[in-house]
């Protein structure tokens, strides 16, 4: 009899085990985005350079567009280093500023007045370059490392304010006063709620970026964009549009995906009117060739207003002030690094 008792108890505490650890897969309950019915166009790509040297092989640099001007390539290795091209592919110059006092003039460029920032994903330190009359100077950098909250992206909002993403717990956004260090945690991630353990957190990384008084996310992981505006110090949602029915469930303590849904964006972009993304479409640990697109949306309301389909995989996008033009790095089969422009089309 105690014996019977005790197969029982063992067959209901592994049925349990067992059901607790194979859910039936979750879709999402937002309005999905059929991207077969968004206006669809393919590009050509020019090439503007091919980068060699140790530095470039097998990874494409991620890099900065400054003022419709100049390419400007990032190191993981050594934050301070930049090297700039032309838009053309030219060498221009190599640059290594270390203090806010440094000055350092970009030839041929006399006539250039813009500013650019980033936040270095090794340092966690946000830099904040400016440029005039073409001398290039760091009058301010931020150190942002902070142990579990450090940000995985950064943008400031106003002379005190920046907003975070990163692996937060308690929100998407960390909204970050420099003066007194203060984090407040704001905004939803792509999936349940109850998906923010530490274990789940990475999954939310992707890329953020500001123009004006508007930010937006778009999801690594995911097919989901979502954008906020800032106002009175606080954040609020202004649309979210999901473009990929991704489904997901927990098993054995772990966020599985069906592979046929594992989506999303490289980049995210304000230009214009429009916000412009690459997005990805492929599981990165599949056999699935992988292939890019452009997915432009309308700035207000999140909706789908081109696609393009590009004939490479990319790593690394940047667009133009206007959206005419969208640069991007990307490595060859043979490892050979390249840098491309892709000429977009016209939107009214």
């Amino acid at each position: 009899m105690m014996k019977r008792y005790c197969l029982h108890i063992l067959f209901i505490a592994f049925f349990l085990l067992q059901t607790a650890c194979d859910v039936s897969w979750k879709p999402t309950k937002r309005k999905l985005i059929s991207l077969e019915e968004v206006p669809t166009v393919s590009l050509s790509m020019d090439t503007i350079t091919r980068f060699q040297g140790e530095e470039y092989e097998y990874t494409a640099p991620d890099f900065q567009l400054v003022g419709d001007t100049l390419i400007a390539l990032l190191y993981s290795q050594n934050a301070s280093l930049l090297r700039f091209y032309s838009l053309s592919g030219e060498p221009v110059t190599r640059t290594d500023i270390r203090k806010k006092t440094d000055t350092y003039s970009i030839p041929g460029y006399s006539f250039l007045d813009t500013s650019f920032s980033f936040l270095h994903p090794v340092t966690n330190i946000f830099y904040e370059y400016e440029v005039k009359e073409g001398n290039l100077r760091l009058p301010n950098y931020v150190r942002m490392r902070m142990g579990e909250n450090s940000p995985k992206g950064a943008v400031r909002l106003d002379d005190e304010n920046f907003a975070f993403i990163g692996y937060f717990q308690n929100g998407l956004w960390g909204l970050w006063h420099e003066p007194t260090r203060i984090l407040k945690f704001s905004g939803n991630y792509p999936v349940a709620q109850e998906y923010t353990s530490l274990y789940f957190l990475p999954y939310y990384n992707g890329r953020i970026d500001i123009s004006g008084n508007q930010i937006a996310y778009a999801s690594y992981q995911f097919g989901y964009i979502s954008s906020y505006r800032y106002v009175n110090k606080k954040l609020t949602k202004l649309w979210e549009t999901q473009v990929s029915d991704f489904l997901y469930k927990e098993k054995n303590g772990e966020l599985v995906f069906d592979s046929h849904h594992k989506t999303g964006f490289i980049e995210v972009y304000f230009a214009g009117n429009y916000v412009y993304t690459l997005y990805n479409g492929y599981d990165d640990f599949s056999d699935e060739k992988s292939t890019n697109s452009i997915i432009v949306f309308s700035r207000d309301k999140g909706e789908p207003i081109a696609r393009y389909i590009l004939p490479v995989a990319i790593s690394y996008m940047k667009f133009d002030s206007k959206g005419a033009n969208a640069y991007a790095t990307y490595t060859a089969e043979l490892q050979e690094v390249y840098m491309v422009r892709f000429r977009l089309p016209a939107l009214p």
